[in-house]
């Protein structure tokens, strides 16, 4: 290349190339083109991935763009270029002006794509599968029978009303047939108490035992409904006990009920409508040992 004077914003972007092209490293070309000489544009160049040399044409792309928009050409930023050899690049071209707007050279970086293509591709090829729709309806097909089976169960228990009922004893029941709730929540258990008192009126008589505070919900729904709650404590930590009488004991105080002690785990809520008299200890310990299966 001749020794030529070049405008002074290319002169003061002559220092930009080395820089920015040890910033983005090897894979990366930098050129920096005076487009006063089309034919001899390349004035400054580092890094080698299109093997152009100093004193090198413009692109015909670069021809291009100045042939259709003159000096309002736009810049042109991560455009796709392919190399005579083959190569995938991803290019970026930013015209530099003078103080008048017109264009007097450019500043273009080249990324050489090719081994992240080819290492995208090999990775897809990894993980792909040959015939992945034929694969997923097989699998539906083979679990489509133990879902239609228990869906027909589902649909069976349904149907019998009877048996999905809950029969909740009365406290003063009479009855010691053995039930099994289908309540909501296995923390809700209803219960009968010992043949030995004789109820002139029915009451339900449900156990919970909180695992935390979410669950004192349903003491306050219980004692809405009309019931009297057996509040079991025990394996509760102290912190969360404590808690849980708190509220439970305000609930009663709001609905006009009471709560009873039987022991330092076990406790008494009633609703205002209900009353109960006698030796609460045994009274549990007789509901608990022959007449309540528990599921916690």
């Amino acid at each position: 290349m001749e020794n030529r004077e070049l405008h002074p914003n290319l002169q003061a972007a002559l220092q930009l190339v080395e820089g920015i092209f040890q910033m983005l490293g090897s894979r990366y070309e930098v050129i920096l083109h005076d487009l006063s000489h089309v034919e001899s544009s390349i004035v400054a160049l580092a890094g080698d991935v299109t093997h152009r040399k100093i004193g090198g044409p413009v692109t015909n792309y670069l021809l291009q763009l100045l042939q259709k928009y003159g000096d309002s050409a736009p810049n042109s930023i991560n455009y796709r270029n392919v190399t005579t050899d083959g190569r995938i690049l991803r290019s970026s071209t930013i015209f530099i002006r003078d103080e008048n707007g017109h264009i007097v050279g450019s500043l273009c970086i080249n990324q050489d794509l090719t081994d992240y293509i080819v290492a995208s591709r090999l990775h897809q090829e990894m993980v792909s599968f040959q015939h992945p729709a034929e694969e997923d309806e097989a699998e539906e097909l083979e679990e489509e029978p133990v879902v239609e089976r228990r869906t027909q169960k589902k649909k069976a228990e349904k149907k019998q009303p009877e048996k999905k009922t809950t029969e909740k004893s009365s406290f003063y029941s009479r009855n010691t047939k053995n039930t099994k709730t289908t309540e909501s929540s296995s923390k809700v258990t209803p219960m009968r108490t010992a043949k030995r008192n004789p109820a002139p009126a029915a009451m339900e008589v449900c156990v919970i035992k909180p695992n935390n505070m979410e669950e004192t919900r349903e003491i306050a729904d219980t004692l809405i409904a009309g019931c009297t709650v057996v509040l079991n404590l025990e394996g509760i930590d102290v912190s969360v006990a404590q808690r849980v009488i708190d509220f439970s004991s305000g609930t009663c105080y709001a609905m006009g009920g009471s709560l009873q002690k039987v022991s330092d785990y076990i406790f008494i809520l009633t609703p205002s409508s209900v009353g109960i008299t006698g030796d609460y200890q045994e009274i549990i310990d007789g509901a608990f040992m022959s007449s309540i299966q528990t599921e916690y």
